[in-house]
């Protein structure tokens, strides 16, 4: 029998093939998860109550404080995921008591979260360029969380951000999730990497330490480069200073980059959609 979860389901499948197959693994990355199927009537009890805690930590740890600072409270303005998947963290908003909505790319994933949150009915798919339906300048708040680093092409990349970007007001607050393998603050020239973005991949450079032939000196540093392939798991390490860039020409400025406390290559992007 063929493996619900491999290398080729990680890295070639699209993400509705990976709903179609094992949308909880696709979601939750978890080997509790790895042989399970896409019938949710076949999912226990404990497997709902995993999928929907992770969500209400992922908004409690890096959601609410931002909400609580811009300020938005429940009752007041419109929030929208892009990658809203199976509902787990849109779940999390709606019990707060906002008003919120879903983007999602797989119409299988929508379909799901229809289904284990159907309160919160506004899920709307991606269109093939890359928008939906909503107006312009809709949201007070618009969030991602695991989409952008599983992007394997620069200009999906770019896309995302020009929908996310459209969808908020001025004066609107985005926070996303993202891949990087550049150093933000180095401690040495030996930790010091940084990362050139292509469409289908990127150019990573950093420094090594190597002997030298020097008299007095016993090491040197030398540059090395690296081809990091995109695929549909691991996607696009964004650069930093290119992120930027590309947020900055869509209107929206810095209001901070944090790092989470367990993946050091994973970072959280807020910023403010100037009026």
């Amino acid at each position: 029998m063929t493996p619900r979860v491999d290398n080729n389901f990680k890295k070639n499948l699209s993400w509705e093939e990976k709903a179609q197959r094992n949308p909880l693994f696709a979601v939750m990355s978890s080997e509790q998860f790895v042989e399970k199927g896409s019938n949710p009537d076949e999912w226990t009890e404990e497997d709902l109550k995993r999928f929907f805690d992770k969500g209400q930590r992922l908004y409690d740890i890096f959601l609410r404080p931002l909400l609580q600072r811009i300020p938005l409270e429940p009752g007041h303005g419109f929030i929208v995921e892009y990658g809203s998947g199976m509902g787990r963290i849109l779940k999390a908003f709606y019990a707060e008591g906002y008003d919120c909505a879903g983007i999602d790319i797989s119409p299988t994933m929508l379909d799901l979260s229809r289904r284990l949150v159907p309160e919160v009915k506004q899920l709307y798919s991606l269109s093939d360029d890359g928008t939906t339906s909503l107006p312009n300048q809709c949201a007070d708040f618009v969030f991602s969380y695991a989409v952008i680093q599983h992007i394997n092409r620069l200009s999906q990349v770019r896309r995302a951000l020009d929908e996310m970007c459209r969808l908020l007001k001025p004066g609107g607050v985005l926070k996303f999730q993202f891949r990087t393998i550049d150093t933000l603050f180095p401690r040495s020239i030996a930790k010091q990497k940084s990362v050139l973005n292509f469409e289908t991949f990127s150019l990573a450079v950093g420094w090594k330490r190597c002997f030298s032939n020097i008299p007095y000196v016993s090491k040197v540093f030398t540059p090395y480069f690296s081809v990091v392939p995109h695929t549909n798991w691991v996607g696009v390490p964004c650069s930093f200073s290119n992120l930027k860039k590309e947020l900055y020409r869509r209107g929206v400025c810095v209001l901070g980059i944090e790092q989470e406390p367990t993946h050091e290559n994973m970072f959280w992007f807020s910023g403010r959609k100037q009026g």
